[in-house]
């Protein structure tokens, strides 16, 4: 037997040091990261980077569950078993180093994105004390984004999964933090919570770049913005009053912002299965509300093509602010407009869905503080429509009004039992002359009747079709009654 020298240990110990810097450390995609939660009940896919041709292997607690090389491009990806909800044994990543992942959970879940309101956190929202106090729950977990790179072809993303107690919840996305913890209580699952949001951001930035390429009108809209921009530094200051057409159609420049937040934030969670989406955003779109409807639809479909599936979509309808007796402010902003197209979209893609939150809103503040509200909302409309549960998730609707003079009356669709008026406003009629007045509304027999002596021959009404409105009516369940209009006549700036 040959007794080692304490030389030949030292260069032995060297140039195994030395082997192992000349291979890069495996890495792991971060949301493959202690405390995450996957989706049960789907295939799964753990992936990261490495250095090429080098052997990667993949186990679940001591169950080898699959082998792969990386490839020239440094990436690597495992098919991973389907699990059930609940706890999982650790993941091990092999390679030239070997990486744990621990606290692992299968359960639901959820991608919430969007631009500031998603972004806000629990400690700012109406009465969060009492939230964060009991917010103890190891089965409710968030997984806040952070800033992407894409220095590789499979873009990466930075972030960590936290599981929900006093210390944390705080911090987390207020929106996204209330609707999973409707979610946990309903369906008794772990939930988690994927949350990606940039402030002040256009749809446009969320977007894939090919969509935006193919949307011919988005371009001409951009160019028309461009025209337009220039025609203003032609003729000098601006004239006090409502904004110019041109000065509208300049706001429109944002859309350049195009599929930036798609690539770096979106993109590199497709492998990652979620049950659907919940999406907060549109403020920064509100001078461009009648375009928003394609540039939503736009980026749904993109979003489900780039999952190569028709994952669920949950939509934030816009709280109010702004001029409250106005559906278009001086500058030429609509929030109103924003919302219907929401709800256009809601109307004619599957599985997508708009939660009323207008009536949450506040008209001086962009970022209304009742968020635990917007998340129950949300929470009700999955669990109805993706779940599969018998529960109230939206108020009544509007059918097919008759109009008789001085009076409109308008059928109750939907959600209607215990239909009521919580008080007074949020109704207008108008005549030939397109002139909308406030009507007298009262609930009868199914029906909204909706009175205004001065208008001799009603020929539209509105409800709630203003940028901060009234919202008087809900259903036994106290949800309201989404904003509608009859009509489909071009709004004007305020005066």
């Amino acid at each position: 037997m040959v007794i080692p020298t304490a030389r030949s240990v030292v260069v032995r110990t060297l140039t195994t040091l030395m082997v192992a810097a000349t291979l890069s450390a495996v890495e792991l995609a971060a949301v493959w990261s202690d405390h995450a939660v996957v989706q049960a009940d789907v295939p799964l896919t753990v992936w990261g980077w490495g250095t090429p041709g080098e052997r990667i292997t993949v186990r679940l607690g001591n169950q080898v569950v699959g082998t792969t090389e990386v490839d020239a491009a440094k990436t690597w990806h495992v098919a991973l078993p389907v699990q059930k909800a609940g706890a999982l044994p650790d993941l091990t990543v092999q390679g030239a180093t070997t990486l744990t992942v621990t606290d692992l959970q299968a359960g639901e879940v959820w991608l919430c994105a969007g631009q500031s309101n998603m972004d806000v956190r629990l400690s700012s929202a109406e009465n969060a004390q009492a939230d964060i106090a009991a917010a103890e729950d190891s089965g409710l977990r968030v997984f806040h984004e952070g800033n992407g790179r894409s220095d590789t072809p499979m873009v990466r993303c930075k972030g960590a999964w936290v599981p929900s107690s006093p210390a944390t919840a705080g911090k987390a996305s207020a929106v996204a933090w209330c609707f999973a913890r409707h979610l946990r209580k309903a369906l008794g699952r772990p939930v988690g919570v994927l949350v990606t949001a940039v402030g002040g951001t256009p749809i446009t930035a969320w977007t894939p770049a090919p969509v935006l390429a193919a949307d011919t009108g988005l371009q001409d809209l951009i160019r028309e913005a461009q025209a337009a921009s220039e025609r203003l530094k032609a003729a000098g200051p601006p004239a006090k009053g409502p904004a110019s057409a041109d000065a509208i159609s300049a706001k429109n420049l944002n859309l350049q912002d195009q599929a930036t937040l798609y690539q770096g934030k979106i993109h590199p969670l497709e492998p990652w299965p979620i049950r659907g989406v919940l999406w907060y955003q549109g403020e920064a779109d509100s001078y461009r509300g009648a375009y928003y409807a394609t540039l939503l639809r736009g980026l749904i479909g993109g979003w489900r093509a780039g999952r190569a599936a028709e994952v669920p979509f949950i939509i934030v309808g816009l709280p109010g602010y702004g001029s409250p007796a106005q559906p278009m402010d001086r500058d030429g902003r609509s929030f109103s407009l924003v919302r219907e197209s929401q709800q256009r979209v809601a109307r004619d893609l599957p599985g997508v869905g708009v939660i009323a939150a207008v009536d949450l809103g506040e008209a001086g503040n962009i970022h209304p503080r009742r968020k635990q509200e917007v998340g129950r909302r949300a929470g009700l409309w999955a669990e109805q429509h993706v779940y599969g549960r018998q529960v109230v998730s939206a108020g009544p609707g509007f059918g097919t009004a008759a109009y008789a003079p001085g009076r409109v009356e308008v059928p109750l669709t939907g959600e209607s039992v215990g239909a009521r008026l919580t008080g007074p406003g949020g109704f207008q009629v108008a005549g030939e002359d397109r002139v909308f007045v406030a009507a007298t509304a009262t609930v009868r027999e199914g029906s909204v009747i909706l009175e205004a002596p001065g208008v001799a021959q009603p020929v539209a009404w509105r409800y709630a079709f203003t940028n901060t409105p009234p919202c008087p009516l809900v259903n036994g369940a106290g949800l309201p009654t989404l904003p509608h209009r009859s009509d489909d006549w071009p709004l004007q700036p305020a005066h």
